[in-house]
């Protein structure tokens, strides 16, 4: 679909941006960044990924992609 397009360009011309602030929020601003713009754009595209994959895959399937990311995160970290 054409959101999801749009969406991927978005993403593809602000990588770098969220890498920079995922990795060190307080690094990004002493950059220059504007961190809660990022933050916002960030979480609009997790949901927009949750929408469309609810449509296209399901509840199921979509809250093991959310979940089990973290989970195995979190059992290999102290």
């Amino acid at each position: 679909s054409s959101i999801a397009g749009i969406a991927l360009l978005i993403v593809l011309l602000f990588w770098k941006e969220f890498k920079i602030v995922l990795f060190d929020a307080d690094y990004t601003t002493t950059l220059g960044f504007h961190v809660k713009f990022i933050d916002t754009l960030m979480t609009s595209f997790i949901v927009i990924a949750i929408v469309m994959g609810l449509q296209t895959v399901g509840v199921v399937l979509m809250s093991a992609m959310l979940l089990a990311p973290a989970a195995a995160a979190r059992q290999w970290t102290n």
